[in-house]
């Protein structure tokens, strides 16, 4: 998985952004656990962000894991 790649390079933001694809793909196939599981991880490496995408990524995750997951979110939103 990419995610883990890029997490284990300590490219924490694309490791979260490929969090957010997981997560969409696993809702996409009704695995809703493991869509809010994977959004779970991704919350763990907020403090390892660029403190200015911290706080706009971290509330785009407890949206999406408040909301029911990533369904709720527009195609258009990014972290970026």
């Amino acid at each position: 998985e990419l995610a883990m790649h890029f997490e284990k390079g300590l490219e924490f933001d694309r490791a979260v952004e490929y969090l957010m694809l997981a997560a969409k793909n696993a809702e996409r196939r009704f695995a809703l656990r493991d869509a809010i599981s994977v959004l779970h991880h991704a919350l763990a490496l907020v403090p390892r962000l660029p403190i200015d995408l911290r706080t706009p990524v971290q509330l785009q995750l407890l949206e999406w894991i408040g909301d029911g997951g990533p369904a709720r979110a527009t195609a258009g939103d990014s972290h970026r």
